[in-house]
């Protein structure tokens, strides 16, 4: 009895831990949806593109307190958008503006003309 017991609790917390916002990745996004996302932990920092966006609203924030002083940085407008989120911002939240793809770094410049 005790057995069937802990099997089904095993079962329930198995089931239970499937409901809900999804599971967490090992490694931050390089791209991503509409939402507010940590920079570093679900997301990674640096430059953001979307593609033709209607009311696209979005905002690099210092912190979660929902102020308007945790505020960096945001724009509301249409079209393609691009930002840069900085590795010292805490999160970055968009509404409307379809999926950020994280672009490529530029290339490194070689001490050696190349």
């Amino acid at each position: 009895m005790i057995r069937h017991i802990i099997t089904s609790a095993a079962v329930l917390v198995a089931v239970g831990s499937g409901l809900g916002a999804g599971v967490a990745s090992a490694a931050p996004a390089t791209s991503f949806g509409e939402g507010q996302y940590r920079v570093g932990i679900d997301i990674y920092p640096g430059i953001y593109h979307t593609g033709n966006t209607e009311d696209c609203y979005w905002e690099r924030q210092s912190g979660f307190s929902g102020e308007f002083e945790d505020i960096i940085a945001n724009d509301f407008s249409s079209g393609p958008q691009t930002v840069q989120i900085m590795p010292g911002d805490a999160a970055f939240e968009s509404r409307r503006c379809g999926t950020w793809v994280m672009q490529p770094p530029p290339p490194v410049p070689s001490i050696f003309g190349s």
